[in-house]
């Protein structure tokens, strides 16, 4: 149990910053003669010593409750053994993310690790259709699949009859996600598979969906197994909780920036919907 809770607090600390700081969006059209886009965010880089403080006094606190937990088993007491989880999840919302309890929990079971706005909906749906990989329990999925599609808020006119939704499809592997949720999300429509996918022949010209890959490779085994000319990438910079260096310094030679949209991150996250575009054209696309 201890082992694996490490590795976790990544994904426990999705974030969502308390202001907008961010709120402007990034054009990356605006300018003719712009700078390449570094995945580098200050606020993210000037937050970095207190998360690594607050996870280590999070460890710190799992140490004091180890004894208990380890009695509770050995005797088989469900009763304190839920009593010890509840107790374990309430400090952990406090120490990690300045939360009262189930705070940080409904907004996991509301939108997953990171919070959509309808601007960001509305921008994925331009790019419909989509292919999410790494879709967790579906949040996005769900919402995406009832957004309009050509980017047209949920709610505005149609131009012709009634306006058909985003056409996506979303998979995971359950690597990252609890066998209970892995169980709903198959049941709320996403299926197993995982970067493979994206080789088949049936999701060729689909734009592939990243909302805030896991820290490691899957992200860069995406992008390696990607051939689209556009990614739209939900998740913090360079030196957050996602993907790694590799997925960055790619992002950063291969693909331009063109958006960067706005989150509505719990505390102390800072993801943010980025819309990137493939820097060379790729040959299909040309003679299309």
């Amino acid at each position: 149990m201890w082992r694996a809770v490490a590795p976790r607090l990544g994904r426990w600390a999705a974030g969502a910053a308390i202001g907008l700081s961010s709120a402007s969006v990034y054009n990356g059209a605006a300018a003719a003669a712009e700078p390449a886009f570094r995945f580098d965010d200050t606020e993210l880089r000037a937050a970095t010593a207190e998360r690594t403080a607050r996870q280590q006094m999070f460890m710190e606190y799992l140490e004091t409750v180890r004894s208990q937990v380890q009695r509770a088993a050995a005797v088989q007491d469900s009763g304190l053994i839920d009593q010890l989880k509840e107790e374990i999840s309430a400090k952990q919302e406090a120490i990690l993310f300045d939360a009262l309890p189930g705070e940080r929990r409904r907004y996991l079971l509301q939108y997953g690790c990171a919070a959509w706005t309808q601007q960001a909906l509305s921008a994925i749906a331009a790019f419909s259709p989509i292919i999410e990989i790494g879709a967790g329990a579906g949040h996005w999925y769900r919402a995406l699949s009832n957004t309009p599609a050509g980017g047209r808020e949920a709610g505005g006119e149609a131009s012709s009859g009634e306006a058909a939704c985003v056409d996506v499809v979303a998979y995971d592997d359950g690597s990252e996600v609890p066998q209970a949720i892995s169980g709903l999300a198959l049941d709320f429509g996403v299926r197993r598979g995982g970067v493979d996918q994206l080789r088949l022949p049936e999701h060729a010209g689909r734009t592939l969906l990243l909302v805030y890959p896991p820290p490691g490779p899957m992200a860069q085994q995406c992008l390696n197994s990607y051939s689209g000319d556009h990614l739209l990438y939900v998740g913090e910079g360079r030196g957050g909780y996602n993907a790694d260096a590799a997925f960055f310094n790619s992002l950063e030679a291969r693909w331009r920036v063109k958006k960067v949209i706005p989150l509505r991150p719990f505390n102390g996250g800072y993801e943010k919907l980025y819309v990137l575009k493939r820097k060379f054209t790729s040959f299909r696309a040309i003679f299309r």
